[in-house]
């Protein structure tokens, strides 16, 4: 057996939560966490004996997290999970590039699933691949900087049932992921060098739910609070400027922008992150020694009733559609 394992994560969208369907598609992931948890009920009856009573199983839950590399196509599938189903179509006039916006949905995929469900297929090079049914993104963290130069996303998954299936031949998309030197941001529609660290992260706030319904799997995926989108930043601090919005808790416009490799010509792969209001929550700066100064800041992307959501996603690539 080998050291270096050939396992693979492929996903299919659902068109109704929980209704398996076969992978189509393949995530270039770092790592995985998924698990089934199974409760352990212990009895408490009384028969005479000191040692714990006898074990009977419990609710089975399944979660975990999808650690991955973020190119410029497989990232789409987790944000219409975690967000919705985009807005798709040709971009300018050029024959191959298309746009699709993402934005956080304000309804519900169905009445027992808030947001959109998929099939994951998890093989793990060994035996049987783990089919996932009725998996959504509930939280999503997307992160990068001086540090980590190839962006990252993080997506913690919650899902219905798993079955040991054959796993399905896998095929990844042959883009190359996001870097950090091609990031340019923008505060307020100014193009601010100070940054040396972003990352975001969607928590929608679900929770699976079991009723009596003749099965230990939960049954609905309820959202248990509002949706929240908090910001983290590393800024060098040369200047009290945005402290000063910090005090002031005035909210601005972010636009953070990666452009890729190019499609064709004029039009590059692309990530766009369009954030309308944003408030600082936290803006230390405090001195540590003789070095310089920087600032672990935090914020909150708020809901702008003008462009009608807290925070839009672009993606520019050749996929027609997610």
């Amino acid at each position: 057996m080998s050291d270096v394992k050939r396992g693979h994560i492929g996903l299919a969208k659902e068109t109704e939560w929980g209704t398996p369907v076969e992978a189509t598609k393949y995530l270039p992931f770092v790592s995985e966490s998924l698990n089934l948890a199974i409760e352990q009920l212990i009895s408490v009856a009384q028969k005479g004996i000191i040692d714990e009573p006898a074990s009977y199983s419990g609710l089975k839950t399944i979660s975990g997290d999808i650690v991955l590399e973020i190119d410029p196509v497989s990232i789409g599938h987790l944000l219409r999970s975690a967000l919705d189903a985009p807005t798709s179509g040709k971009y300018d006039a050029g024959p191959l590039a298309y746009k699709h916006e993402f934005e956080p949905r304000q309804d519900d995929f169905s009445t027992i699933c808030p947001v959109c469900p998929y099939t994951l297929e998890v093989y793990r090079d060994i035996g049987d691949a783990f089919q996932y049914a009725g998996a959504v993104v509930n939280n999503l963290n997307l992160s990068f900087g001086t540090g980590e130069k190839i962006l990252k996303a993080t997506a913690g998954i919650i899902a219905k049932s798993y079955l040991g299936i054959t796993k399905t031949a896998p095929s990844f998309a042959t883009e190359n992921p996001f870097t950090w030197d091609q990031a340019i941001i923008k505060i307020a529609t100014v193009q601010n060098n100070d940054l040396e660290s972003f990352n975001f992260s969607l928590d929608n706030h679900l929770v699976g739910i079991p009723t009596l319904n003749n099965t230990a799997l939960i049954s609905r995926i309820y959202r248990d609070a509002s949706r929240t989108i908090e910001i983290g930043m590393t800024v060098d601090f040369v200047d009290q400027t945005q402290y000063g919005i910090f005090e002031d808790q005035t909210e601005q416009a972010f636009e953070i922008t990666l452009e890729g490799e190019e499609i064709e010509t004029g039009h590059n792969y692309s990530l766009v992150i369009d954030i309308p209001k944003l408030r600082y929550t936290a803006y230390p700066i405090n001195m540590s020694g003789a070095g310089r100064i920087t600032s672990t800041v935090t914020g909150k992307a708020k809901y702008d009733s003008v462009s009608g959501y807290a925070i839009k996603i672009s993606l520019i690539n050749k996929e027609t559609t997610y």
